[in-house]
């Protein structure tokens, strides 16, 4: 992978992709720091795709471990307290230590008794920070925080997601129940509860009618769903604020979709 330094110029600091002097007529400033360099990449990965009759079951094994990672907010300093507005939050890419991913991934697609099937697909993963320093200026200019990382799960990773379905076949029609879910998935790498989503799992209904066949084509289908069922609250996904001290950014959640309801037609060639 090529360096930022090939890419932007290091002669703007709006666009500076590690660290540069930073005077700015403030004492004390003056933070210097190594250009970023290339990723590096060690990985191993072992599946297998088996099918008989019309069943078929696939599974990927993968370990891997980056180093030198490129980081967006590595060595980030807050510029509200060094520029004036509009240059506010002036970011800042670097390398951070190493990462380690590992994990397994599945599909099926499995028939049971008569007009009876089973598919779905998922994952298990352990994503880890092994080590990761970020630098982070509050309001006081004097003083910079530094947060590590080390052997902290990866954030935005869940260790578990799956979608279970199973379904009922009877001539041009299908009905299908299924259950899809996630892990707990963390904001940032310290981990902390307050700061991620709580695990969840939903229930969602199908319905698929097959209504004509046309030369040339698979044929007209009329599709429904209801999606969570029980219309569980659940959070889908969330971020946290401005950093002004490591330890007390504020979380914010999205709010996952309620109950719904989708009606379709769909055409095949």
């Amino acid at each position: 992978n090529p360096t930022l330094h090939e890419i932007y110029s290091v002669e703007n600091y709006l666009h500076s992709p590690a660290f540069r002097p930073w005077n700015f007529g403030f004492e004390g400033r003056a933070f210097e720091g190594p250009e970023v360099q290339p990723e590096k990449l060690k990985e191993v990965a072992l599946g297998g795709d088996f099918q008989w009759a019309q069943a078929r079951v696939k599974v990927t094994a993968y370990w891997l471990e980056i180093s030198d990672r490129i980081v967006f907010e590595h060595g980030t300093i807050d510029a509200q307290s060094v520029l004036a507005s509009p240059h506010f939050d002036v970011p800042n890419s670097g390398n951070t230590g190493r990462s380690l991913h590992r994990g397994v991934e599945f599909e099926f697609n499995l028939p049971l008794a008569s007009n009876w099937h089973c598919q779905g697909g998922g994952h298990w993963a352990d994503n880890r920070l092994l080590d990761q320093t970020t630098h982070y200026e509050p309001s006081d200019p004097s003083h910079i925080q530094v947060y590590e990382a080390s052997d902290a799960v990866l954030p935005e990773s869940p260790p578990f997601a799956y979608r279970l379905q199973l379904e009922y076949r009877r001539a041009a029609a299908a009905g299908w129940a299924q259950v899809r879910g996630q892990g707990r998935v963390y904001f940032d790498g310290q981990n902390r509860h307050e700061r991620s989503t709580d695990p969840y799992a939903l229930l969602d209904l199908g319905l698929v009618i097959k209504m004509r066949q046309g030369a040339g084509a698979t044929g007209l289908r009329l599709t429904a769903m209801v999606a969570n069922l029980l219309d569980q609250d659940f959070e889908a996904g969330g971020y946290t604020g401005t950093p002004w001290a490591e330890r007390n950014r504020t979380a914010y959640w999205f709010v996952g979709a309620p109950r719904n309801f989708r009606i379709g037609l769909e055409q095949g060639f």
